[in-house]
């Protein structure tokens, strides 16, 4: 399975915003989504699919299908939308191989963390302006703890001016100490490989990453269970 994370969007009818639903994306003709092509939209709470179709079979009634523009692009607005229960600018991950698109709503404050290159190619780097926004700000220290399936960053606070205090405490509770970094375009945290290996995790692999003021949790990502 491959992923796509998107967000609802929208489009002004009669002076109102309409959700909408919009894939721009190469990958759309290497799974069979090619210009023309006919596509079944299936919506059930939480969920929606798009199922590539033979034209010549289709003999259902009342059901939706759409086709594919000749960009490629593949577009839902509503109500298929309502539907599901999202509503615009709810993040979305969609899972996708031949013949196949399927939909779900991600948690709130959550992302897809992909691979990203870090210093050391075993090393795992989360970048991004909603570093910031959650406390973690340049030089500000960190605590990773590791267990089989998870990855949790704390901020800690005063972390420079109370090093050798965090340094007894990391050491008492088996956590690693990490600094946020500034690059030139970015903040970032680069997590070190042993980190990961615990985890049992690979540095080009993708995670669900959600946060918090001052806690990240790094999960595996798992379609089925969002």
């Amino acid at each position: 399975m491959n992923f796509h994370q998107l967000t609802v969007s929208y489009t002004v009818t009669s002076g109102l915003p309409r959700p909408r639903i919009s894939f721009y994306c190469s990958w759309l003709s290497d799974m069979g989504f090619t210009p023309g092509a006919l596509v079944k939209v299936l919506t059930k709470p939480g969920e929606m699919s798009f199922i590539l179709c033979d034209e010549s079979n289709v003999k259902e009634k009342n059901e939706t299908f759409v086709k594919v523009l000749k960009a490629p692009s593949l577009s839902i607005s509503e109500p298929y939308i309502h539907d599901a229960g999202w509503d615009i600018d709810d993040s979305l991950l969609a899972r996708y191989e031949y013949g196949l698109i399927q939909v779900r709503k991600l948690p709130p404050s959550t992302i897809i963390m992909p691979a990203a290159a870090a210093r050391k190619k075993e090393d795992l780097r989360l970048s991004g302006s909603w570093l910031a926004s959650n406390g973690f700000v340049p030089d500000s220290v960190v605590t990773v703890a590791s267990e089989p399936g998870s990855i949790v960053i704390r901020l800690y606070e005063n972390g420079v001016e109370k090093y050798v205090e965090l340094v007894k405490y990391a050491r008492q509770k088996k956590l690693k100490i990490l600094q946020v970094r500034k690059g030139l375009r970015n903040r970032f945290i680069d997590v070190a490989g042993s980190c990961l290996n615990k985890a049992g995790f690979s540095p080009d692999g993708q995670f669900l990453a959600s946060y918090d003021y001052g806690l990240i949790k790094l999960q595996r990502l798992n379609f089925i269970d969002l």
